[in-house]
C-alpha cells in the first residue's frame, strides 16, 4: 500500500491532523474548487423558539419587525448580508426562527450590539415575551458557494456539527470531503448554494459548525438521498476522497439537522 494511502487508513487519533493535511494536500487530483470567502466574514446566528401556538406570530415579527430592521441595518453598509430561516414542524428540540447575518467587518458588530440595548434579537417586546430559548452566536462564514442561477424558494437543511479536532483541521477535511459532495450536488441540479459557518467561541455550545444548504425546492430535497449516493459512488472513484471516506479517524460528531423554508424578503 502507499505509504500516503496508508497514512489516511491509519485509525490512530495521532494520524488524524496528519491524514487531513495530506488529503488537502493531494485535494487536486479530486478537481474541486475553491470555496470562497477567504479571509473569513465575521457573523451572528440567532436562534428564537417559542411555545408552537406562538409560531405563526414568531414567523410574522421575523418577517415584518425583524426584517425592517436588517435592511436597515444593510443600507447603512453594516451587514454585508442576512436571510431568515423559519423551521418547517414545531419542534420542541430545535429552534423555530434563524436570522443568519453577515457583517462587513468585525467593527461593525458593535453596531448590532447598540440595536440589541433597544430591541433584544431585534425582536419587539410582545415577540420578546413569547420567546422561550434565544442563542445568539458569534461566528465567521468559512466556505461558501453558489450556483449561477439562484433558487427562489429554496428548502434549507441546517446541520450543526461538533469538531472533535482543531478549526484548521476542521476546514482542511471540509474541503478534502465534504465541499466536493456539495459541488457534486450542484452540479447534478439538486442543491444551489452552501455555506459553512465555524462559531468564534465555541466552548460549551452544543455544535462547533453549522452547514447550510439550499436545496432546490421540495423535488430538489426528495432527491437527496438517490443524489447523495450517486455523487458518493462517483466520488470514490478518485484515491484521496475515497482514503478519506474509509479512514477511522472521527472527525465530528452530527447533530440534529433542521428543515427550513427561506422567508427573507427580498
Amino acid at each position: 500500500m502507499p505509504a500516503s494511502l496508508a497514512t489516511l487508513l491509519d485509525p490512530s487519533p495521532r494520524r488524524c491532523a496528519q491524514a487531513l493535511t495530506l488529503a488537502c494536500a493531494l485535494l487536486g487530483g479530486l478537481g474541486a474548487q475553491a470555496a470562497e470567502p477567504a479571509p473569513p466574514l465575521p457573523g451572528l446566528l440567532v436562534s428564537y423558539q417559542v411555545a408552537p401556538a406562538q409560531r405563526l406570530a414568531l414567523r410574522q415579527a421575523l418577517r415584518q419587525v425583524v426584517q425592517t430592521r436588517l435592511k436597515t441595518l444593510k443600507t447603512q453598509g453594516v451587514l454585508a448580508d442576512y436571510r431568515v430561516l423559519f423551521s418547517r414542524h414545531a419542534d420542541s428540540d430545535q429552534w423555530d426562527g434563524l436570522v443568519v447575518l453577515t457583517f462587513t467587518a468585525a467593527a461593525q458588530q458593535a453596531r448590532w450590539a447598540e440595536l440589541e440595548r433597544e430591541a433584544p434579537a431585534a425582536l419587539d417586546p410582545a415577540t420578546l415575551a413569547s420567546v422561550v430559548q434565544l442563542h445568539s452566536v458569534p461566528v465567521e462564514l468559512v466556505r461558501r458557494q453558489h450556483a449561477e442561477a439562484p433558487e427562489p424558494s429554496p428548502v434549507v437543511l441546517a446541520i450543526p456539527y461538533q469538531s472533535l479536532v482543531s478549526a484548521g483541521d476542521y476546514l482542511n477535511y471540509a474541503d478534502a470531503y465534504v465541499i466536493p459532495q456539495f459541488q457534486g450536488w450542484m452540479n447534478e441540479g439538486m442543491a444551489a448554494q452552501y455555506a459553512i459557518y465555524a462559531s468564534s467561541f465555541p466552548a460549551g455550545r452544543g455544535w462547533s459548525h453549522l452547514i447550510l444548504v439550499d436545496y432546490r425546492g421540495d423535488e430538489g430535497l426528495a432527491a437527496r438521498n438517490a443524489t447523495v449516493a450517486k455523487v458518493r459512488a462517483r466520488l470514490k472513484e478518485q484515491p484521496t476522497w475515497h482514503a478519506i471516506s474509509e479512514s477511522k479517524a472521527r472527525v465530528r460528531d452530527e447533530k440534529a439537522a433542521v428543515v427550513a423554508d427561506d422567508i427573507t424578503v427580498r
